[in-house]
């Protein structure tokens, strides 16, 4: 069905298929934020080959007799020879822009290969050279971006909000690169669970300017649900969460020693305040140091009375779920946490209990997916 296409419109064809980006080109994987393998300064073979065959181009040195076969072979969908016609495949298939008639003196050698880099997932590679486009030209707005990016998945999510700053501050800046800007800002927050108030409002700020200049649709629905949640967010910080665990005025003196004790780990000690007391803040602390103490039955059957008692005590399925976890029961442990967030949502954002239940659900997909013989 290719066969009266262009190469170059045929590999963007191709290239398109695998994956409909979102906004453009720079923000194909964001509704896929996650923590991809870091950089690595050893490549694999086959990454090697590409990035030869990548600077033999970037050099016009690239053999002409494996250029005009690896085309041919794609434009009338052969089966590629050789090891070397594979990788230039994957190269045209990772970096199109490259068979567009241009001069390659025009080019511009450290982006594409940081371009290539970043796709490949070598983030720190890709972060160094990027680096080196914008010393050269700090308006390269898509160079920044991809740096953004490629800090957000090496764990610096606030370093890459800062890049994106530089964009969205910069009167100069056009819309695409803009928005994809603004997007990414909200998306670095909201994927990443952030809690942080300053990085809350940043990305609220920013999608709330994504949804008033951009006419994506598509888009803009799920802008809104994702700074419903930062909203959400943000109204946690400002609702007082009070730790049951801490002294309190209107505690007992005996209570307030308990907890003084388990603060301070003496729980020895704390155990001979708390002895026989039916306080249920006071059973959960015992059930908390006897677990602790490695007595795991006795523990469990203060947890398991509490949750008779008490159905709607949402720090005892916080803590509940944590002796869950620690026992390997992740099941357990993610139910327990959803009993919280449903009880008291305020509390479990503040103590990050979703990121524990993304967490818990991710081990258990991939606990799912180790083979058993």
């Amino acid at each position: 069905m290719f066969k009266n296409l262009s190469l170059s419109i045929l590999l963007l064809c191709l290239n398109a298929c695998q994956k409909q980006p979102k906004i453009s080109s720079a923000l194909d994987n964001l509704s896929e934020l996650s923590h991809p393998p870091m950089g690595a300064s050893t490549y694999n073979d086959e990454l090697k080959l590409e990035l030869s065959l990548l600077d033999n181009y970037l050099n016009n040195s690239l053999d002409k007799t494996l250029e005009e076969q690896t085309k041919k072979a794609l434009m009338s969908q052969q089966v590629l020879k050789n090891n070397q016609e594979k990788a230039l495949a994957n190269l045209y298939l990772t970096l199109p822009e490259i068979l567009m008639p241009t001069n390659n003196q025009n080019l511009n050698k450290d982006w594409l290969k940081a371009k290539y880099l970043f796709l490949k997932r070598r983030f720190i590679e890709s972060s160094i050279l990027l680096s080196e486009v914008l010393k050269k030209d700090p308006q390269f707005y898509q160079a920044r971006n991809f740096r953004a990016r490629s800090l957000f998945f090496l764990g610096n999510p606030h370093l890459a909000l800062s890049e994106l700053e530089k964009i969205t501050q910069d009167k100069n800046v056009d819309q695409e690169n803009l928005l994809d800007s603004l997007y990414l800002t909200g998306a670095i927050v909201h994927e990443s669970l952030e809690s942080d108030k300053e990085s809350l409002i940043k990305a609220s700020k920013a999608w709330q300017k994504y949804l008033e200049i951009s006419d994506n649709e598509r888009i803009k629905v799920e802008v809104k649900t994702g700074l419903a949640d930062l909203k959400q967010r943000l109204d946690v910080n400002k609702i007082e969460i009070i730790d049951i665990f801490l002294p309190q005025k209107t505690y007992s003196e005996n209570k307030n020693q308990a907890l003084i004790a388990f603060i301070n780990g003496n729980l020895d000690s704390s155990l001979k305040f708390i002895n026989d007391s039916q306080d249920k803040e006071l059973k959960l602390l015992k059930a908390r140091i006897l677990f602790k103490k490695s007595q795991i039955q006795e523990a469990d059957i203060i947890f398991n009375e509490l949750a008779k008692k008490y159905p709607k005590f949402p720090e005892l399925w916080h803590y509940q779920g944590m002796a869950f976890m620690l026992k390997g029961q992740t099941k357990d442990a993610i139910t327990a946490w959803q009993k919280v967030m449903s009880l008291n949502k305020p509390y479990a954002l503040f103590h990050k209990l979703d990121q524990r239940i993304a967490v818990a659900q991710s081990m258990m997909s991939a606990e799912q997916k180790i083979p058993t013989h």
